[in-house]
């Protein structure tokens, strides 16, 4: 797709996905005067005085579309941005955004544009240059870009890892993998990449070779099983995405802690990482593993269900005893059976909130402190619950318990070399 490219088209295909991450992702950016930001929209403006064309990328590879991120996660931009906005009121409505990402070539009004300069003058400045002078676009590695380059990460390692990354998976969809060669020739050159060697799934390299062997009259199915590596593969990378943003939290938020309390062998959140057990022949639960995690953070002793303890204590603590216990404990169930529609990201908190408040780990603890572990404990139960779907969703496109374990296995892996690439390496090697 060729797109033309003049002065508001310009700033808009930036604005769309890339500045909409940037500031989902908050981070702070230098002091400038007003006049200065003045200057600057007037600036990146004039850089679209001369018409031109530009390629936009359409291939998705090695990541999934930011949209269909926050999908997974059961949220969506205007969420975020809301929550954005509640820490930085300057930001623009969240209805403005909004018509940002659905006209990408509408240019924004002057009073949103420089509150966003405003925001992030850095990023709009240096990747709106880099823009402009490029010869083509991947709208999402754009996306990817920004949320990268904004506040996902504190650690300036973190960031220029992943920041590299995206540039490399630029590359990689708009000019490495052929264009309309065909099938074959596509997935040879993308299972020979580097890159995906080392952010893909490991156990999916050695089949994409009998996979381009078949013959033409299977090329449906050959379609189908190399659509299902790539999806094992676009997984793989976010569970690494993961394993970097928690290893960046508790280097830069936790490590004092982490110390003290003889913890800087385990590797967090484990607990939801779906896990084979060949005896039964069946997987972990992932939701039931967060909701276990919460209990014991809450003095669950097990001697009744993790649903019931928890339910229980949710119903009594909201003040509502034995009335509402059985609804909250089915409740529950429901979350652990992927029954009932998923839970809303409030419903997590409320239920952490409610059965951590009287809980001697938080004592002595600001609100803001309690509030951020809240959201950590929530976050920690989102991350259970949208897992279970994806090792549902990666077993019914076709992937062995094999292939499973082996895209769950990154998140441990990778937690280890981002804790050394962080300067907080773990002793153990696994």
């Amino acid at each position: 797709m060729v797109i033309p490219r003049a002065e508001n088209q310009f700033l808009s295909q930036l604005n769309a996905q890339q500045l909409a991450s940037s500031v989902i992702a908050i981070s702070d950016e230098t002091q400038m005067t007003t006049k200065a930001f003045e200057e600057l929209y007037e600036d990146l403006l004039s850089m679209g005085d001369r018409a031109k064309t530009i390629r936009q990328v359409n291939s998705n590879v090695l990541l999934l579309p930011l949209e269909s991120f926050w999908k997974l996660l059961h949220t969506s931009p205007k969420e975020l941005w809301e929550v954005a906005r509640a820490r930085n009121p300057s930001l623009p409505v969240s209805k403005t955004m909004e018509k940002m990402l659905t006209s990408p070539a509408r240019l924004p009004g002057r009073s949103a544009m420089i509150r966003l300069i405003r925001a992030y003058p850095a990023i709009v400045s240096v990747e709106a240059r880099r823009f402009h002078d490029a010869e083509y676009i991947w709208p999402v590695g754009l996306a990817w870009h920004g949320l990268f380059s904004g506040g996902l990460f504190q650690n300036k390692t973190a960031k220029a890892f992943w920041v590299q990354f995206v540039r490399d998976a630029t590359v990689l969809n708009a000019e490495t993998l052929p264009q309309d060669r065909g099938i074959e020739n596509i997935c040879r050159c993308y299972a020979g990449s580097p890159l995906v060697a080392r952010f893909g799934c490991t156990a999916l390299r050695s089949r994409y070779a009998p996979v381009t062997t078949q013959k033409d009259d299977n090329d449906a199915s050959v379609e189908q099983v190399i659509s299902s590596f790539l999806q094992a593969d676009v997984f793989t990378v976010l569970l690494r995405i993961l394993a970097w943003y928690v290893a960046d939290i508790v280097v830069e938020n936790f490590w004092d802690v982490i110390e003290r309390e003889h913890m800087s062998e385990l590797i967090p959140f484990e607990c939801v990482i779906p896990i084979y057990e060949p005896i039964s022949e069946g997987w972990s639960n992932p939701m039931l593993g967060a909701l276990e995690h919460l209990g014991n953070l809450c003095d669950w002793q097990q001697k009744q269900k993790v649903t019931t303890y928890l339910g229980n204590l949710w119903a009594n603590r909201s003040g509502l005893g034995a009335v509402d216990g059985p609804a909250r404990i089915k409740l529950l169930r429901y979350w652990v059976q992927a029954k009932k529609g998923r839970p809303k990201f409030q419903t997590f908190l409320d239920l952490v909130c409610t059965v951590t408040k009287e809980s001697p780990r938080l004592k002595g603890t600001t609100p803001d402190e309690r509030a951020y572990d809240t959201w950590v404990q929530a976050s920690v139960l989102r991350l259970g619950e949208t897992l279970a779907l994806v090792r549902l969703h990666l077993t019914h496109i076709g992937l062995t318990h094999v292939e499973v374990e082996s895209v769950m296995s990154v998140y441990a892996q990778e937690y280890r070399f981002a804790r050394t690439a962080l300067g907080r390496p773990m002793l153990s090697s696994d």
